[in-house]
Order: structure tokens, then sequence, then C-alpha cells
């Protein structure tokens, strides 16, 4: 409700931000055959099942605006020493601390990130407070309302056009550094005119959800 009379112009000042997680063969669109399975061998339509158990996967953090402006495809690496070992707060700060500045140079500027509790760590509000700049009031439950989640599902579909031998080969750490060059490579080439065009839909998916009370949009 409360950006409901934001315009473009405005959530153009917003940078959209999101940590997503690429696994190996996850993404993809299904492929479908209308032959019999006793008849898929003769029309030479058999559909492979291709993996079974753990793929090779890495996270990634990224953010956009509508300026159009974008950093680069991070990868986010697990921090061993911390009491869970995934990705802690430490690691979380250095990288606002290294790419926020830089990126959010207006002070008009907005920033987006959602709700896990990593984001909302004590260290992480300090550090956002002390870079004065406005953070976006972000519901729970609103994947949604963030544009960035249509570039996540664009990139997965990407990297398997520029690598389709990705799907075929082991799962070591040289193939998850291919996989990591492709999704940076993919990542580069997206078009900026699509970062324009989803910072425009901001508005319609804001009313869209007001006019559906919260529920489902077709976004």
């Amino acid at each position: 409700m409360k950006y409901q009379y934001y315009i473009k112009e405005d959530f153009d000042r917003v940078y959209w931000s999101d940590k997503y997680t690429i696994e190996r063969g996850i993404g993809l669109r299904p492929e479908y055959t209308f032959f019999r399975s006793q008849d898929q061998a003769i029309q030479r339509e058999v559909m492979p099942k291709l993996y079974c158990g753990y793929q090779i996967k890495q996270i990634f953090w990224a953010l956009f605006s509508g300026v159009p402006r974008r950093n680069s495809l991070i990868p986010f690496y697990r921090n061993p020493e911390s009491s869970k070992g995934g990705i802690d707060t430490n690691i979380l700060l250095e990288l606002y601390q290294r790419i926020l500045p830089i990126l959010l140079i207006e002070e008009i500027s907005i920033f987006q990130q959602d709700n896990t509790p990593i984001y909302t760590a004590r260290i992480i509000k300090i550090y956002l407070a002390e870079l004065e700049r406005k953070l976006m009031i972000w519901p729970p439950y609103s994947p949604d309302l963030n544009p960035i989640e249509n570039l996540w599902m664009l990139l997965k579909q990407q990297i398997y056009k520029l690598r389709p031998d990705l799907l075929y080969m082991a799962n070591n750490n040289t193939i998850l550094a291919i996989m990591i060059a492709t999704a940076q490579t993919v990542w580069e080439q997206l078009d900026l005119s699509i970062l324009e065009n989803l910072s425009e839909s901001m508005p319609r998916r804001v009313k869209a959800i007001i006019d559906s009370d919260g529920w489902y949009t077709k976004y």
C-alpha cells in the first residue's frame, strides 16, 4: 500500500537484490512427448532421466535497477567457520560494504532486500543505516513483487542455451567452475532493456497485489 502511487520513475530508484541457488538441471522447461511409452524408442523420442541424487549447485547474489544498472553476478560461498557452516552475516556485510556504496551513489536510491534472518541481522541494519539510503519496506511471502525473480528464471534458461553440454557432465569442481563462469557470462549478456521493462512493470505488480487482496497474481 505504501508504494501504490509510485510510477515507473519512482521504481527506477529502487535497487532490487536477492540471492539465488542455481542447481544443475533444475528450472529447465519440461519436454513433452505425445507418443506412448512403448512407441517412444521406435519414434526416436526417448526422454532420458538425466539426474539422480545430488547435483552441483551454486548460490549467487545480484542486484539491478531500472535506470538501468546492475552489478556482476557474484558467487556466494559458505563460511565453514560459521556455526552452521552456511552463509553468515559477516559474508553478507563484506559484500554489502564492497558493492552498495558503488551502486547506490545517489541519495534518492532505495535498496530492497527480503526479510530472511541473514538480512535483518543487527550488523546489517547498522550498516544500512550508516549508508544513509532508504530501505524499501518489504512484506513477507511476496516473491511475485520482486522483479529480480524474472531475471533468475531467464538466467537458468539461457545457461543451457549457451552450454547445453552442462547437462551431461560429471559432478565435480571443474564442472562447477564451468557452470559458474557460464552463469556470469549469461548475466552480463542479458539485454539492459529487460531491466527497464521489469522496473516499468512494478506499478502493475503492486496494483495486481492490491486488487487480489494479497493473493496470487499473474506475476
